[in-house]
């Protein structure tokens, strides 16, 4: 099983902490700690910054 947790921000100036979406991600491990991985996507471009790890696709 997998989980997904996340962080959304209208404030284009804001900086997301980063130990809270860890934080979140702790909480769901139980579901399927196999891998872990984080993604940004850029509001305006829509770019997509992908943090994974050894065990995660490339692609999203």
């Amino acid at each position: 099983m997998c989980g997904i947790s996340g962080i959304y921000s209208f404030d284009s100036q804001k900086v997301i902490d980063i130990s809270l979406l860890k934080a979140m991600n702790a909480l769901i491990e139980h579901r399927g700690p196999d891998d872990e991985g984080f993604c940004l996507i850029e509001k305006n471009s829509h770019k997509i910054l992908p943090f994974s790890g050894d065990g995660s696709k490339e692609d999203i």
